[in-house]
């Protein structure tokens, strides 16, 4: 029995002897991170991705924001469904030019308009002037607007407009339905771009030679548009 005894603590004397000082029972193996079906890393709860992780990921960086109107003052880039980027600017950024409408509608008729008859060729040619004034349009702000009519010339403005000129030629022309289709589609632009049309014959007295012809009006853009012609007559 004593014997049993001495070879029992000779083992546990053994076993001590085997542990190393200060050692502590094993640790269990951290868990291994869970994954997507994708195959991409999860952080964690409360942990941080890298840049490099966020970058792989999809995640934007911490410093990023959505591009906006505030960020590119009146112009903002924004992303079609195709995924290009187009420039979307201020709704007020672009004018409207009056002026180009204008002649641009009436230049189709222009080749067919009757013109006054005088004793050398005559055309109308466009006018356009930029002007302060407002309300009707009047032969002394036309006098300051061109420069062919002198201060001396008189003035008079055609009740009638310029059929008073216009129906004789309308009328004994190759065409004279046609003409008078012109006439009026010229006269349809008119309305539809100015106000306050007005025909202003200067050289009124017959004694001059050079006679000035305007049929004008204003436009919303302010400018003073039409047409004028330079007939002579001795």
């Amino acid at each position: 029995m004593k014997t049993f005894f001495l070879a029992l603590l000779w083992l546990t004397a053994a076993c001590t002897a085997n542990e190393e000082p200060g050692s502590s029972p094993a640790q269990p193996a951290p868990p291994v991170p869970a994954t997507s079906d994708a195959g991409t890393k999860t952080a964690d709860a409360g942990s941080t991705l890298s840049a490099n992780e966020a970058a792989d990921s999809g995640a934007p960086d911490a410093g990023a924001h959505p591009v906006s109107a505030a960020d590119g003052g009146a112009t903002a880039a924004a992303v079609n469904d195709a995924g290009s980027v187009s420039l979307a600017t201020d709704a007020g950024s672009s004018a409207v030019d009056c002026a180009a409408a204008f002649f641009a509608d009436l230049e189709p008729h222009m080749g067919n308009l009757v013109v006054i008859q005088g004793e050398a060729d005559s055309e109308w040619t466009n006018f356009e002037a930029l002007s302060s004034s407002t309300g009707p349009v009047t032969p002394d702000e036309i006098r300051g607007l061109s420069p062919e009519v002198g201060d001396t010339i008189i003035a008079e403005i055609s009740p009638e407009d310029w059929n008073t000129y216009l129906d004789w030629q309308v009328e004994n022309s190759l065409d004279p339905q046609a003409a008078q289709i012109t006439l009026d589609a010229v006269e349809a632009v008119f309305d539809d771009h100015l106000t306050d049309i007005i025909f202003v014959h200067f050289g009124e007295d017959w004694e001059d030679v050079e006679h000035y012809f305007f049929r004008v009006g204003r436009s919303a853009c302010g400018e003073v548009l039409g047409l004028w012609t330079l007939v002579i007559w001795t």
